[in-house]
């Protein structure tokens, strides 16, 4: 799970966008949304609307996941902090690569589409 901002320009028309995604490691499912903001109203509320209660949610550290723990399983990676990016728990890989990636990917094809 993931915030990410989506831009582009062509000409003198630009965009920006402010996303929130969540991703399935098991299935490969994506689920993406604009988001107005990064509030933890917001983000929960599209949490607790897509992800099931015993699934195990990882993420960065940002505050407006800090209540996470309440209703899920939930592990975090400190990206500020010693640049981790991945961490061994007890025989779990704690990470966000998969989500990281798949908004790189994105990132590209707007580019790409609007280019």
């Amino acid at each position: 799970m993931s915030l990410g901002y989506l831009s582009a320009s062509k000409c003198t028309v630009a965009f920006f966008f402010l996303v929130f995604g969540i991703v399935d490691r098991n299935s490969g499912t994506f689920h993406a949304e604009v988001v107005d903001d990064r509030t933890q109203e917001t983000l929960l509320g599209i949490l607790l609307e897509r992800v099931q209660p015993d699934c195990t949610v990882m993420s960065d550290e940002f505050s407006s996941y800090d209540s996470l723990h309440e209703f899920y399983g939930h592990f975090t990676c400190n990206h500020s902090e010693g640049a981790e990016y991945v961490r061994n728990q007890d025989g779990i890989l704690i990470h966000t690569n998969t989500i990281e990636g798949l908004w790189s990917r994105l990132k590209e094809q707007v580019r790409c589409d609007i280019c």
